[in-house]
Order: C-alpha cells, then sequence, then structure tokens
C-alpha cells in the first residue's frame, strides 16, 4: 500500500510556494522575483540527476548557468 502522506504534503507545499510567490510579487519589482523563481528548475534538475541518474548533458549544463547568471545579474543590479 502505498502512502499518500507525501503526496499531500507536496500538494500543500506547491500550494504555499504559489501564495509566497504572489506576496513577493506584492512587495517587490517582478524583476527581481521572476529570475528567482526560475532557480527552482536548476533544482529540478540537480535533484534529477542526482536522486533519478537521469543524463547531465551539456544542453543542461549551459542552461543551468544561464539561469544562475540572469539571478546573479540581476541581484547585484542597482
Amino acid at each position: 500500500m502505498v502512502s499518500r502522506h507525501p503526496m499531500e504534503s507536496a500538494g500543500v507545499l506547491i500550494q504555499l510556494a504559489y501564495l509566497l510567490v504572489l506576496l513577493a510579487l506584492q512587495t517587490s519589482r517582478v524583476g527581481y522575483i521572476a529570475p528567482s523563481r526560475e532557480v527552482g528548475i536548476v533544482f529540478g534538475a540537480a535533484l534529477g540527476v542526482l536522486i533519478l541518474g537521469e543524463g547531465f548533458g551539456l544542453w543542461r549544463v549551459w542552461a543551468s548557468l544561464a539561469i544562475v547568471a540572469s539571478v546573479i545579474v540581476r541581484a547585484v543590479a542597482p
């Protein structure tokens, strides 16, 4: 029998994350929030490699670096 607790927890956490993004959009500029949300893609790719054993090809490396660079550039911009 499969436990439903991880699925229920994930559902609650996804909704909480969305509410936090909406709150951040109300208190900060969109230019700061939007690139930061994309870091989740990098974490997802890293977890896919580490946990699921997916390949980590050159395109994935370049895309991850581009996302991280955009967040860094936006963080140091005035």
